[in-house]
């Protein structure tokens, strides 16, 4: 079962591979179902001509941290031929909340569905994909690319630290023990005032609590009845954001790696354990004709 599971994997990602744009091929047209802040009168590629474009990921929505790499790249480039496309799926809602706390002035193209990242291809650990100014994708990147790749294209020359196709799959733990390691990652922070107090997304290779006290975090993490469950007097009362994602499905993985982040990061012990006290026993009244 372990080596099906394996050579399954395997298949998977050479079919992705191999179906993925890869440099000095034509880019696929870019569609949008909102643009936001400020982007070209057109993003038709033969517009785009003779600018080199960076295009930023985001599939499962915002971050502020996202929004510093882009500021940053139009901040190294601001008076080059450089434009910096944020493309964006997942909520417009968490997107708009994002900017209101962290205003971003460039381009951001909000993609619902994540049509861009399946038009061009890529899976969704590829974070960057780079268009020259011929008009041709001239690499791609698992994070923001590097200034020195940027300023490679710009002299006409080959970028070093751009990969010719997405960046190939992260090591991954599959589910039936196999030795691989995983590639992921679990952010944790406040939430923001005004944000939406809801789950936004749950399942098998993602999760994302937008705006949750720590208590209900843990009550559906752990997915316990909350009178079985014991929290200490001095559990955090913010409320909270926490996304996990993964590059493949696994959802005990997930779960795994969620409820270790959260005790980690907030100091908990959370096991099982017996406890002795009273209760009460009904039993059905007999009566006698």
């Amino acid at each position: 079962m372990r080596m099906t599971a394996r050579i399954l994997w395997l298949y998977a990602m050479l079919t992705a591979l191999a179906l993925a744009q890869h440099r000095g091929e034509k880019p696929p047209a870019l569609v949008w179902d909102r643009l936001k802040g400020s982007c070209p009168a057109t993003l038709e590629w033969t517009s785009l001509k003779v600018k080199v474009t960076v295009l930023l990921f985001s599939p499962d929505g915002v971050s502020t941290e996202d929004i510093a790499e882009a500021n940053d790249i139009r901040n190294r480039f601001q008076d080059e031929p450089v434009i910096v496309i944020h493309v964006v799926s997942g909520s417009e809602f968490l997107l708009d909340q994002s900017l209101k706390t962290t205003p971003y002035p460039g381009c951001i193209l909000f993609d619902r569905q994540a049509e861009n990242a399946r038009n061009f291809k890529i899976p969704a650990f590829a974070r960057t994909v780079v268009v020259d100014q011929s008009g041709t994708i001239a690499g791609y990147a698992g994070g923001p690319p590097d200034e020195a790749s940027l300023r490679s294209i710009l002299n006409y020359q080959v970028a070093s630290g751009l990969s010719d196709a997405p960046p190939p799959q992260g090591h991954y733990h599959m589910a039936d023990g196999s030795d691989i390691v995983p590639s992921s990652e679990v952010h944790i922070a406040p939430a923001r005032e005004g944000e939406l107090h809801a789950l936004v997304d749950v399942a098998s290779d993602r999760y994302v609590a937008a705006n949750f006290p720590l208590k209900l975090i843990v009550l559906d993490l752990w997915d316990w009845p909350a009178a079985r469950i014991s929290f200490p007097q001095d559990l955090d009362q913010r409320n909270f954001d926490v996304t996990a994602r993964l590059p493949l499905a696994d959802r005990d993985f997930l779960l795994r790696l969620v409820h270790g982040a959260i005790e980690k990061h907030f100091g908990l012990r959370i096991a099982k354990e017996i406890r002795t006290q009273p209760v009460y026993l009904l039993t059905a009244a007999c009566y006698r004709r």
